[in-house]
């Protein structure tokens, strides 16, 4: 009976089965399933609006890493700790400490600087004050006050 000639190895083969890198994968993919499945018993025990926007950064060495969206939503966190801690613990042994770190959504659009408008007001006052000024920082101002009502320089 003739042998079955190897075909080309699979990248399941070649990066997890047979090498240092393999394990390493193996090792942040049991990881990554682990914070998610810690991201999913802790919803329960956030306050409202907070199970929608905080999210499990990391689960390392006793410390729990909580991502939230706002400073807002930080401080009613903290506020909360201690009673998040006592929750917690039954859930996640070895849990020794909770710290929060913010990141701001990049899907939520923000008003821009440059979509702002100065009043008429406002430019007028910086025509005054720029009278007044030393001549580098009296035409900045002059650019200022001119730039926003798009009034050729």
């Amino acid at each position: 009976m003739a042998e079955k000639e190897p075909g080309p190895a699979s990248l399941y083969e070649l990066v997890v089965k047979n090498s240092a890198m393999g394990e390493r994968l193996q090792a942040l993919s049991l990881h990554a399933m682990l914070l998610n499945r810690i991201e999913k018993e802790i919803q329960c025990y956030l306050p409202g609006l907070a199970r929608k926007r905080v999210k499990v950064a990391n689960f390392n060495q006793g410390k729990l890493v909580l991502e939230t969206g706002s400073q807002k939503e930080m401080l009613l966190l903290s506020t909360r700790k201690v009673a998040l801690m006592k929750k917690l613990k039954p859930l996640l042994q070895g849990l020794c400490d909770i710290a929060f770190i913010v990141r701001e959504d990049t899907g939520v659009k923000k008003t821009s600087a440059g979509a702002r408008s100065l009043s008429p007001e406002s430019a007028a006052m910086l025509e005054w004050v720029a009278s007044l000024a030393p001549e580098g920082l009296s035409e900045a101002l002059q650019r200022l006050a001119r730039y926003k009502h798009n009034v050729p320089e």
